[in-house]
């Protein structure tokens, strides 16, 4: 390593990439960062004089770049945003004490280890899960949408963009997820959230 001061930069916003980040921190380190800092969209930032705060993934990625010894955390969806600012990844140790970089892999063989433990509602954490190849941070992505429409005709809109969304051959498909770096969602998964699509309904 370089002989550089180390400066953390962090979201001043609220952010989900902060809520799973520190989800993984507080999983790492619960009697530490876990029972001192714990985790959210927004937290009590550990006070170091050298930190710096930036807002949106975007600016995360501008500040570190311009920072020398900086160290950040961005959505890998702005995987290609650092590449181009000549940021690089860092491994991070799994469950399995494996130091592991954000692949296609390694974000699968994440979602692989939570498939059986997905309720019904998909409301799971798929952080720091028990596989010696997976990258410990990853999440679902979300669409929050009232069950009761007030008419048929809206709630049938939404039903086709979100099937649309969660279809292999459409929005679940490689050709779109890739321009994100996303992953496709498993199809054990995608049925759940059939499911929870045909309860929007108009009523």
């Amino acid at each position: 390593m370089p002989h550089l001061a180390i400066i953390p930069v962090h979201r001043i916003d609220g952010s989900g990439d902060t809520f799973i980040f520190t989800q993984y921190l507080s999983a790492v380190d619960p009697s530490g960062w876990g029972s001192s800092v714990s985790y959210g969209t927004t937290v009590p930032w550990p006070a170091v004089s050298t930190a710096l705060s930036a807002n949106g993934n975007g600016g995360m990625v501008t500040t570190c770049g311009a920072t020398k010894g900086c160290i950040a955390y961005v959505g890998v969806s702005f995987a290609s945003s650092a590449q181009k600012a000549n940021l690089t990844m860092a491994a991070i140790s799994n469950a399995a004490g494996k130091y592991v970089v954000p692949t296609p892999t390694s974000i699968q063989a994440e979602a692989q280890s939570f498939i059986a433990k997905v309720p019904s509602n998909e409301a799971i954490s798929l952080i720091y899960g028990p596989g010696t190849a997976s990258y410990p941070i990853i999440n679902f992505e979300y669409a929050i949408v009232n069950t009761a429409q007030t008419d048929a005709n809206k709630a049938a809109t939404i039903r086709s963009v979100l099937t649309w969304a969660i279809d292999p051959s459409h929005g679940n498909a490689a050709s779109y997820l890739s321009q994100v770096n996303f992953q496709p969602l498993p199809s054990s998964v995608a049925a759940l959230s059939l499911a929870q699509i045909n309860k929007i309904q108009a009523g």
